[in-house]
């Protein structure tokens, strides 16, 4: 699902993917939302443009979903691009934060290693597109009342540091928490995500 690249995004993607499909909202709902229409399984797996998934990466994330009362899935991320340092920090922080809020419940999903059963996305007709930012937290908040969300704590998913290169990580860490925290408590999320290729 491309949104409005303006690189080699496509051409590489025409010798990697089954179908490629246009967004036109221009948010990232909006092209995660573009991909469901088209897709024909019956779990939706979802990722990023940077992310570099490991190779049991779909195993361990759609695992749970034997079980026929769980709707969703999501692991944390870890960096590939990054000092170890940095990529350790990142590592722990986020697997402890997910995996306190997956214990009262409160659901933290990043929808770059998210899964979603087809069903079940169908009922709450998908994410809201309307969104620039925390499309994952709304669409698990959504889902919640429709059946189990599993936290798989050893399914990481590797992401780009790009933007925390480019914000530093104390502007990345206060946005990301603040937003979190606005849309925990408010139902409302960030109206603008920069874009940083």
């Amino acid at each position: 699902s491309d949104g409005h690249s303006k690189d080699n995004t496509v051409k590489i993607a025409k010798k990697l993917a089954d179908k490629i499909v246009f967004e036109k909202i221009n948010t990232i709902a909006g092209g995660r939302q573009r991909g469901a229409e088209v897709a024909e399984g019956k779990i939706l797996a979802y990722s990023d443009a940077d992310a570099v998934p490991n190779k049991d990466w779909l195993e361990k994330l759609l695992k749970p979903f034997e079980d026929e009362n769980v709707i969703a899935t999501y692991g944390s991320i870890t960096l590939y691009d990054a000092s170890k340092g940095a990529e350790l920090l990142a590592r722990q922080v986020m697997k402890r934060v997910l995996s306190i809020g997956a214990r009262f419940k409160v659901h933290n999903a990043i929808a770059s290693n998210l899964a979603i059963r087809k069903t079940a996305f169908d009922k709450i007709h998908g994410y809201n597109t309307s969104l620039a930012t925390a499309e994952d937290l709304d669409i698990v908040r959504r889902l919640k009342p429709l059946g189990k969300i599993v936290f798989v704590k050893d399914c990481l998913m590797p992401v780009s540091a790009r933007r925390i290169k480019k914000w530093g990580v104390p502007y990345f860490l206060l946005f990301h928490a603040l937003n979190g925290l606005k849309y925990q408590f408010t139902g409302k999320a960030g109206e603008e995500y920069e874009i940083i290729r």
